[in-house]
């Protein structure tokens, strides 16, 4: 079998298990892809603040892809590089439609180590996100250069919301569905034409 140039894995439900741990055989790829020379590369949806070190990475390549690919992420020293940002014009610009589209909708945004949310979220979690909640013109100017929105619903759910901020939005963003088993509807915006396969290529 040809020896693989590189390895490119998610974190969530593939690289790690539920307890956000490596298993014996994860771990004994991504040793041995090491000791052959070839990259075993982090592309996941999560924020660097979410980015597990080399305690649980041991033998992952330096730079991961972080937030669905809107940046690079030095594992070790946690910082950013290759960003793509959305600016503050846009991300107001955005958060107005949606808001006209889908009554309801609260909006969040991040850089990657800061967040921040509508008070209206149906997050109770945003807080434990390491992110605050407040008027979204003074998030967008704290949280600034964003790299991604966030669009929560009480009422939709994340197939649901994902179709109506589409409909709203259409292609000026990137927007990604993201479900992990929440009471509530989450979809994630992102500058156009960023994805984890582009910021892999």
């Amino acid at each position: 079998m040809p020896r693989p140039k590189l390895i490119a894995t998610d974190l969530d439900g593939t690289l790690l298990d539920d307890s956000s741990a490596v298993s014996g055989l994860n771990a004994r790829a991504m040793a041995l892809a090491a000791s052959l020379g070839v990259p075993f590369v982090i592309a996941t949806g999560r924020p660097v603040r979410w980015l597990p070190g080399r305690d649980v990475l041991p033998d992952a390549y330096r730079l991961a892809i972080v937030s669905n690919g809107a940046a690079l992420c030095d594992i070790e020293t946690k910082a950013l590089s290759h960003a793509r940002h959305i600016p503050p014009v846009t991300a107001l610009e955005v958060a107005e439609r949606l808001h006209r589209a889908i009554p309801g909708v609260a909006i969040g945004a991040e850089n990657g180590h800061d967040f921040g949310t509508e008070p209206h979220t149906p997050s109770a979690e945003f807080a434990d996100w390491g992110g605050w909640s407040g008027d979204l013109e003074q998030i967008v100017a704290d949280i600034d250069p964003i790299i991604k929105m966030f669009g929560f619903h009480a009422e939709l759910d994340a197939d649901q919301l994902l179709e109506r901020a589409e409909a709203a939005l259409g292609d000026d963003v990137a927007i990604t569905h993201a479900s992990m088993g929440q009471r509530y509807g989450v979809v994630e915006i992102l500058p156009r034409g960023v994805s984890k396969a582009r910021a892999l290529e």
